[in-house]
């Protein structure tokens, strides 16, 4: 009976140490959030962070804190504010950038509480895509030139924000914590606007600085999260009309591969396989997913279908590059765009960078200079392709039919028949 009660009191005695060391914790990290908050909240003041401030519902304020209306301009929608939490920031609630005429690259005053003034800058270009096109190696040749910038992006280069980290998506099904906003994407380019700022020529500062994430072009399913498309069948905004709000007559340069070869690398290049029969097998799958879905929706909504992305055993879609095309032609004129061709681009490319040099508006380089960067090693070859062997005969032929309507279209759009990639079968 004595050794029940010595037991009873050591769990009772156990049991409060316990619940004093949890109380303990709970205010430990409480202090830390409040020093945190404290620190963050002391930096806005200081002038240190962040180029906008919202409110809870992402109502449009302007950067020197007062509050603004709905947006309206150039485009038709205004803002309508998050009415979910699962929604995406509405970009359309932002007010619109006063850019700097002293500056090349699109850069804007934040107007700081202490202030001061802070640049802040949004790309001059986008290499909008696509994967597995070569836009690595391009956008490395194109940052050889001395006037453009790399940012704090994955190799200078991907930001992923446009397409994924706005939405709070990963680049297949895995999602992230939160959705990322304008004021983070701008902030997370600092190092290419510190560059842009230092660089100054007779007081204009003529140094420029690109987005090159190659999903941007195509991957727009987020839609279902953009508050204007709430309660939609098929997406009235996507990416290119976010763009069009924030950007000054941005850049678009894309580089398009035979899209037979190109599913064939990016299928290697994701993991989804190492040989060519089990693309074989999952190329038949991906057929009858997305012709099955073509004969119960339309081809927009099929392409653009986050449950059909995610279903897909290869992203045969991406290579469906008209459909893509024509979202982006009908927000931005042709001008904006400077469309290529891998196999073009990989036969002569110190000719094509004479073309996006000129096409980007930056100094000319000497002959010598473009020689030398053309003929640096190129970048990121798919090397376990190489090891998987070519594809199957069978397989090409099914893809090549598949692909021919939208290369059809293409061609049709772009006016020029070498999109039919007919010269390459």
């Amino acid at each position: 009976m004595d050794l029940r009660k010595v037991l009873l009191t050591r769990v009772t005695l156990g049991l409060l140490c316990l619940c004093q060391g949890i109380v303990v914790l709970g205010i430990l990290l409480s202090g830390k959030g409040r020093s945190s908050e404290t620190e963050i909240q002391g930096q806005q003041h200081q002038g240190v962070r962040q180029p906008l401030v919202y409110d809870s519902k992402h109502s449009a304020w302007s950067s020197d804190g007062q509050r603004q209306g709905a947006v309206h301009g150039r485009t038709v929608h205004g803002c309508r504010g998050r009415t979910h939490l699962w929604q995406a920031e509405d970009i359309f609630c932002l007010k619109k950038f006063d850019f700097l005429q002293d500056y090349k690259n699109p850069c804007f005053h934040q107007r700081m509480r202490n202030g001061f003034n802070n640049v802040l800058c949004v790309p001059y270009f986008h290499l909008l895509g696509v994967d597995k096109c070569g836009t690595t190696d391009l956008f490395a040749r194109i940052l050889a030139h001395p006037e453009i910038e790399a940012h704090d992006g994955l190799t200078g280069k991907e930001m992923f924000y446009w397409s994924t980290f706005r939405y709070g998506y990963g680049i297949r099904a895995w999602n992230m914590n939160t959705k990322e906003t304008v004021e983070r994407y701008i902030f997370r380019m600092k190092k290419g606007k510190e560059l842009i700022k230092m660089a100054s020529t007779n007081g204009f500062h003529d140094h420029i600085m690109g987005d090159g994430t190659p999903l941007d072009f195509w991957d727009f399913r987020g839609w279902t999260i953009i508050p204007q498309n709430e309660g939609l069948e098929e997406p009235e905004v996507l990416t290119p009309h976010l763009m069009s709000h924030l950007y000054r007559d941005p850049k678009f340069i894309i580089l398009l591969r035979n899209p037979t070869e190109r599913l064939y690398s990016d299928y290697i290049f994701m993991g989804d396989g190492l040989t060519p029969d089990t693309f074989h097998k999952h190329t038949l799958e991906a057929l009858d997913l997305i012709e099955t879905c073509f004969r119960n929706r339309t081809v927009r909504w099929c392409l653009f279908d986050r449950r059909m992305n995610l279903a897909l055993p290869t992203r045969i879609h991406v290579g469906c590059y008209a459909v893509f095309l024509k979202e982006w032609l009908a927000v931005f004129p042709r001008r904006s765009f400077l469309i290529l061709r891998t196999e073009d681009y990989k036969r002569n490319i110190k000719e094509h960078l004479h073309k996006v040099f000129r096409f980007l508006n930056v100094t000319k380089l000497s002959d010598d200079q473009i020689t030398e960067i053309a003929g640096r090693e190129r970048k990121h070859v798919t090397k376990r392709k190489q090891a998987a062997g070519p594809m199957r005969r069978d397989t090409r032929v099914l893809l090549d039919r598949f692909y021919s309507r939208f290369n059809k279209q293409l061609a049709e759009i772009l006016q020029e028949r070498k999109y039919l990639w007919s010269d390459e079968i």
